[in-house]
């Protein structure tokens, strides 16, 4: 789950489809896309505390929107963003790498939803290969972190767009954000830094979620290492202590195990604590356990929602810390408090399928973010399109 084109004369052509070449005003029919995400249904099974599952009809697009993270207050989301069929292009990607005459991936057959305005588009030079190996009608598309926002949380998110400590021609995600309580906050994030590698970067004391400028200061080693170290969550405890969650993929290129681990600030971040994976026996036993967010209830118990594919599906779980001190005794978690939040469930009509749900991520009242994937089935799908990932919230009763 992750990765400057101008259209206005686009636009305004589709703009003017709509309003002027159709004199009965009837809206198109919908495609394939539009039943299956209407008729999916992620199963919550803690049906006490949260109300059915929606879907986020206006941020889910046929872009990939992965990685994502709710402000505390509800008011911004922000999402790994990709406007391709990103599974899909992996494959190509797998079965062709980037070695002569197959440097160059035929991007434009796998657009699919909005290019932001700002992104980097211009299909660049993948590790800077000469154009005389890969040019410009071929090439490699980048993610971004993508941003929507809302006046409040009765109201409609925006549409996406670019947010501000997205870098050209690199891979950006996992964005996370922990409030200072003095109007600023500090911005945590993962980039690449060279072929399949992905380190974590920090904007300390942002005057905004979305400042018009920042620089970004890159984690320390051991934090960030040669393997590949993203999604990370910021949690502030309290006015000095600060935890770092991060994936921790445990071979070079993410080609290994996904675990949990952890860093520990006393000092309100000039310093950090050398990480730990969070220790087996509840968290971290299986090949996948990752995208964590930490979040405390209203009786002042803290709780880690995270990833798991413990039950064969990747699906959204949860376990409450056993004594609450999470910076002297972190790894302390109640092995018997561990249970499944979402699951995944299905899609009506047997017109597709639904293969994951994960990236929990919630406000400070309780109501639960996280994404869902589903696929097109097999007969439906192309060489370049087969599956979507989308934004979908599960409110606190």
């Amino acid at each position: 789950m992750r990765m400057n084109v101008n259209f206005p004369l686009l636009i305004c052509c589709l703009v003017f489809l709509v309003s002027c070449g159709d004199s009965s005003n009837n809206p198109p029919p919908p495609t394939l896309w539009d039943n299956i995400k209407s008729n999916a249904s992620p199963a919550i099974l803690l049906g006490t505390e949260f109300n059915t599952p929606t879907r986020i009809a206006n941020v889910s697009t046929l872009a990939w929107e992965d990685g994502m993270y709710i402000s505390d207050d509800g008011l911004h989301l922000f999402a790994f963003y990709a406007p391709i069929s990103l599974f899909k292009f992996q494959q190509y990607v797998n079965a062709y790498p980037y070695v002569a005459p197959n440097v160059c991936a035929p991007i434009t057959n796998y657009i699919r939803g909005t290019i932001l305005n700002g992104s980097d588009f211009e299909l660049q030079l993948p590790y800077d290969l000469p154009d005389s190996i890969c040019n410009h009608s071929n090439g490699l598309v980048h993610s971004e972190i993508a941003h929507a926002s809302r006046a409040s949380v009765n109201d409609n998110f925006s549409t996406w767009s670019q947010h501000a400590v997205s870098t050209n021609f690199v891979y950006d995600g996992g964005f996370s954000s922990a409030d200072n309580g003095d109007g600023t906050y500090h911005l945590v994030y993962s980039q690449s830094t060279s072929l399949n590698q992905n380190d974590i970067y920090w904007v300390p004391n942002s005057s905004s979620l979305n400042p018009d400028a920042v620089t970004p200061v890159l984690f320390p080693a051991p934090i960030n290492t040669n393997m590949q170290e993203d999604n990370p969550h910021l949690e502030r405890i309290n006015a000095t202590d600060l935890i770092l969650l991060f994936d921790n993929h445990f071979e070079t290129g993410g080609t290994g195990d996904t675990h949990i681990s952890y860093s520990i600030s006393v000092d309100n971040g000039t310093s950090w604590g050398a990480p730990s994976t969070i220790a087996t026996g509840t968290i971290n036993d299986y090949t996948e356990d990752l995208s964590s967010h930490l979040f405390m209830d209203g009786a002042n118990n803290w709780w880690l929602y995270f990833t798991s594919n413990r039950d064969g599906n990747v699906e959204v779980w949860r376990v409450q810390h056993t004594n609450n001190n999470l910076v002297t005794d972190f790894d302390n978690w109640n092995s018997t408090s561990i249970e499944k939040v979402i699951a995944v469930g299905s899609v009506t009509g047997n017109i597709g399928t639904m293969e994951g749900i994960g990236e929990p991520s919630l406000t400070s009242n309780g109501d639960l973010y996280f994404v869902v994937v589903y696929c097109k089935n097999p007969s439906e799908q192309t060489v370049f399109d087969g599956c979507d990932i989308d934004p979908w919230v599960a409110t606190k009763k």
